[in-house]
């Protein structure tokens, strides 16, 4: 997650997960029943893999590419 993408001043997905963990932290602390948390695809996974609690060290190993099964993927 530390893979520097060569764009000057784009931050590192590492980067991203601990500003989305530190926002979600926030977020869960508030003494509210129901949330509503909008983002996009790219940051979903983070938010998702702070919510379960999953290990930071760990988010890396997440993927937002969905599982396709081999049986519906076309034939060649």
């Amino acid at each position: 997650m530390e893979y520097d993408e060569g764009v000057e001043g784009a931050e590192t997905k590492a980067a991203c997960a601990h500003r989305i963990y530190a926002a979600m932290d926030d977020i869960l602390q508030r003494p509210c029943a129901h949330q509503a948390i909008v983002t996009h695809g790219g940051f979903l996974t983070s938010v998702v893999a702070s919510w379960i609690r999953m290990p930071i060290e760990s988010a890396g190993y997440a993927s937002k590419k969905p599982y396709t099964p081999p049986w519906s993927q076309p034939r060649r």
